[in-house]
């Protein structure tokens, strides 16, 4: 049974005209496409709302009395830090609206003071109770580097008795004298020479000729032990003493 015979008054023209209209199917689709858009747009601005948030999250949390994540301190909490601890020599620490450090009341470190601060090793002759010593050394004269950064070594020593060199409180070592001789330890002269312990060995120096009357001598260049001419019966004159230091001269002494 066609179309025309259920419907006798059924036009051709009217069913061109329902072919025409869109389909309930189709509008469905539209909107939901519509929809799709709608919530892509949305997803992109929950994103972008929750990238803002993340970036402001330790001043949300700022004022809450806990040091959270971003965050330096809170309030009075400073965590455990100082001025020192952030390389300053000293001051007050404090903490911003921010929950970030506030520096501005600490004191710069100034080296060559005198005083050691922040990342400072030492400064000029404040050593921090370190000397050549406590590093390791025999002895020696530490000192500061000239940015107080570290210890300047160069003064310090470690002696080694028999090296041949003279080093740290040895006076001698071997035949190092270190520049001495009988004359300048006190003696007339003489051969200077080391012994073992790196001791001065003075049993060849000469006693005579030091000026001072030494056990055995009578006299000693201008020392006479108060001696005089009239000692020897002359009214007078100078009396000298011998090379030898064991008798006087007398060339010097007159009768009148």
């Amino acid at each position: 049974m066609t179309l025309r015979s259920r419907f006798p008054y059924f036009c051709p023209a009217l069913l061109l005209l329902l072919a025409g209209l869109p389909a309930c199917s189709d509008d469905v689709a539209t909107d939901d496409d519509a929809g799709t858009g709608t919530g892509t747009s949305g997803s992109t601005d929950t994103e972008a709302t929750e990238t803002n948030s993340g970036d402001t999250d330790s001043l949300e949390h700022c004022g809450n009395g806990l040091i959270d994540n971003g965050e330096q301190c809170e309030g009075t909490n400073l965590n455990g830090f100082s001025c020192v601890d952030l390389g300053f020599m000293d001051g007050e620490l404090a903490c911003g609206a921010d929950c970030l450090f506030d520096a501005t009341d600490c004191s710069e470190v100034v080296c060559g003071d005198g005083l050691i601060g922040g990342n400072e090793t030492c400064d000029g002759e404040a050593l921090a109770e370190q000397s050549c010593e406590t590093l390791g050394y025999t002895g020696g004269e530490l000192a500061c580097s000239d940015d107080c950064s570290a210890f300047d070594e160069s003064g310090c020593y470690t002696a080694v008795c028999g090296d041949g060199m003279v080093s740290g409180p040895e006076p001698c070592d071997g035949e190092d004298l270190g520049g001495n001789s009988c004359v300048d330890l006190g003696f007339g002269g003489g051969e200077l020479a080391c012994l073992d312990d790196c001791s001065f060995d003075t049993a060849a120096c000469l006693s005579c000729g030091n000026g001072v009357i030494d056990d055995g001598e009578l006299c000693d260049g201008e020392d006479l032990g108060e001696a005089d001419c009239a000692d020897f019966g002359w009214l007078g004159g100078a009396l000298a003493c011998n090379d030898g230091c064991d008798g006087f001269i007398e060339d010097g002494c007159v009768d009148a």
